[in-house]
């Protein structure tokens, strides 16, 4: 946080309304540092403006350096969806199973899509049934819901490992497992694919707020979206169109944490630019420099 709100001391008093936003713990105004963060953080001499009229509208902040032209900036968390919630619920229900099947064993369930409330019925008659086998198995479950894989692992050890022959998809998983104590060893890990599909909304959104005649980068935090990067990427791709989407010049996916380094942890921003190639307003090189030297901070 210090960090961050170094980024906007010289807007005193402009910044007092997102200071104290942040400190009453309104995630839409961290969300706004962050960006801002994010881009003056290798280039502080620049000039930010806070909220500047767009119309009948407002935008959340607008960036240029020196006397170039003006970007307008909209920044956005993408929280947990109701479907994610609804995903992982059915996932837990399957991994509560562990509980009552007093048996060793390692069950890894892997689903290609949400299933249905009858297909969780099924699934969750079948784990009992399959558990108490002593060997290693597979079980493909009903209308290519996805397979039982059974003692591939041993128990309490849970590795997510590609399967030959399944999609490389973002996927959400859940485990427990029962370990130690006068109980056999045993765990059930659940694995199912997830493709999140908010992200032509959000841009319909976000892009509201940007004016026509400057450049318009929609910043959107994915630190609680698994797989967002990977997910949203292609989506927003195929909405950038010659007739649409045309005052956004660029989307921005960024998400924050604390890496571990050899002189302690360090709290860092990852980034992906997708750029529109069909804006009215083309972004200026120096914001995508600025935002590209983020991307792949977590590996590094």
């Amino acid at each position: 946080m210090g960090q961050k709100l170094a980024a906007i001391e010289d807007l005193l008093p402009e910044a007092t309304k997102l200071i104290e936003h942040t400190r009453r713990g309104d995630q839409a105004a961290e969300t706004e540092l962050t960006a801002i963060y994010l881009l003056r953080s290798r280039r502080p001499l620049t000039e930010i403006n806070l909220y500047p009229p767009v119309g009948s509208r407002v935008a959340d902040f607008r960036i240029r350096r020196g006397d170039e032209t003006w970007v307008y900036s909209e920044a956005t968390k993408a929280d947990i969806s109701v479907i994610e919630n609804r995903v992982r619920n059915s996932m837990q229900r399957l991994a509560d199973l562990v509980e009552a099947i007093k048996a060793e064993f390692a069950l890894e369930v892997f689903l290609r899509r949400e299933p249905s409330e009858d297909e969780i019925e099924v699934v969750s008659r079948l784990i009992p049934r399959i558990c108490t086998i002593n060997s290693v198995v597979r079980q493909d479950l009903p209308n290519g819901l996805g397979f039982l894989a059974l003692n591939e692992c041993p128990p309490g050890q849970i590795v997510p490992r590609d399967h030959p022959g399944e999609e490389d998809r973002p996927r959400l998983g859940i485990a427990k497992a029962a370990i130690g104590g006068p109980e056999p060893n045993r765990h059930i890990a659940v694995r199912m694919a997830f493709s999140d599909e908010r992200a032509e909304e959000f841009l319909r959104k976000e892009s509201r707020q940007l004016p026509e005649n400057f450049p318009g980068l929609v910043m959107v935090d994915m630190s609680a979206v698994p797989g967002g990067f990977t997910a949203w990427e292609p989506l927003i791709r195929r909405r950038f169109q010659p007739t649409i989407h045309r005052r956004v010049s660029a989307v921005c996916l960024f998400r924050g944490g604390i890496i571990l380094r050899a002189n302690g942890a360090d709290w860092v921003l990852d980034a992906k630019t997708i750029t529109n190639p069909y804006a009215r307003n083309p972004l200026p090189q120096w914001i995508i420099d600025t935002l590209n030297a983020a991307t792949g901070q977590f590996a590094k």
